[in-house]
C-alpha cells in the first residue's frame, strides 16, 4: 500500500511553442495565480496555484488532445460558467449524474477540465 498523505499537482501538456499562450489563458482568463518553477525544470511551461494544489503545464513535442481531464468541485457553478463564457472560454454540457451538476471547459489546445457542484 502506498501511504499517500495528499494530492499535490496535475500536469497537462501544451503544444511546443505555446507556453506563453497557456500562461495567458490560465492566468488571465481562468484566474489562477502563476507560481515560480524550480530552476532545474528547463522544459518550457508554467506552474499555477489552484486552491491547495498546483497545475503544471509542459510543452510536449507529441502533444495530442485526450479525454483525460481533472475534475474540480466548486461552488456557484452557474456563475463560474457565465464568467468563463464571458471571457471567451469554450464550455460544454455533459451527461448529468444524479446528485451533482457539471460541465466541461477547454483551454485553447483542447485540454478539458470538469467543474462539479454538489447541490
Amino acid at each position: 500500500m502506498i501511504p499517500i498523505t495528499r494530492f499535490d499537482h496535475i500536469q497537462i501538456p501544451v503544444p511546443v511553442g505555446k507556453a506563453e499562450e497557456a500562461r495567458h489563458f490560465y492566468e488571465k482568463k481562468i484566474g489562477w495565480k502563476v507560481v515560480p518553477r524550480p530552476a532545474v525544470i528547463t522544459t518550457p511551461g508554467n506552474w499555477f496555484q489552484i486552491g491547495p494544489y498546483e497545475l503544471h503545464t509542459l510543452e510536449e513535442e507529441d502533444f495530442q488532445v485526450s479525454k483525460r481531464h481533472p475534475a474540480f468541485v466548486i461552488e456557484g457553478l452557474a456563475a463560474v460558467r457565465q464568467k468563463l463564457e464571458d471571457a471567451g472560454v469554450r464550455t460544454k454540457d455533459t451527461s448529468q449524474i444524479a446528485g451533482r451538476r457539471r460541465f466541461f471547459f477547454y483551454d485553447p489546445f483542447g485540454n478539458r477540465f470538469e467543474l462539479i457542484e454538489y447541490p
